[in-house]
């Protein structure tokens, strides 16, 4: 196996933990529920049947953020529609403690440059785990950026290095970070990072 087949190799395998990890959680909720949709007590019946809604809509908004965040969505060239972008991101946000704010006027960009801002907005989701916080997408001085705010913003080392292609020792939670330099390098980009504890993390795509 050459190097580059083998860091192909633990970049799908990491992503895979990823995205099972993301998905593990919310698919265990929807077992447990329909456990106890079968409960004889009408009000524990009616909660599991909640439960089974609002965790099979999340997983539901997982699959399509990850669809055009992960996937080549139908291929690797061409523009993405940020119409689509918008709505998988907003239905992923929904079920987070930030809100997102889409501050972009754009109907498409170079589909590396869309794909690589949805993984910087999954990282972000990460990043403010405690509301009231927000997460905005925007141009700033023309370039694409996405920043988060709020109580007890957090990004440590390893998460910040992946944005500039430190892989050494890269986990499944950094690998959204890892693939979106993948993506800035396709095109020819960088990222720059600006973060505060406790207060801002901002992530600029930046075209050489």
């Amino acid at each position: 196996m050459t190097a580059i087949e083998a860091e192909a190799l633990r970049v799908s395998s990491l992503m895979s933990s990823r995205l099972c990890h993301d998905l593990a959680g919310v698919v265990g909720a929807i077992s447990a529920g329909l456990e106890m949709s079968e409960d004889e007590d009408p009000e524990m019946a009616s909660h599991a049947k909640q439960v089974v809604t609002e965790s099979t809509d999340k997983a539901l908004a997982i699959v399509k953020l990850a669809r055009l965040a992960y996937g080549s969505s139908g291929g690797f060239e061409g523009d993405l529609d940020m119409n689509e972008a918008r709505e998988a991101a907003k239905g992923f946000f929904a079920h987070a403690e930030a809100e997102l704010v889409w501050d972009l006027e754009e109907y498409a960009v170079p589909k590396w440059q869309g794909r690589a801002m949805l993984n910087v907005l999954i990282v972000m989701e990460r990043a403010v785990p405690r509301s009231p916080s927000t997460v905005r997408l925007s141009r700033v001085n023309g370039h694409l950026t996405a920043s988060a705010t709020g109580k007890k913003v957090k990004a440590k080392d390893p998460l910040l290095g992946a944005f500039s292609g430190q892989s050494d020792d890269l986990e499944p939670k950094e690998m959204p970070a890892y693939l979106a330099y993948l993506l800035a390098q396709s095109g020819g980009a960088r990222f720059d990072t600006h973060f505060v504890l406790d207060e801002e993390l901002t992530v600029t795509l930046v075209a050489d």
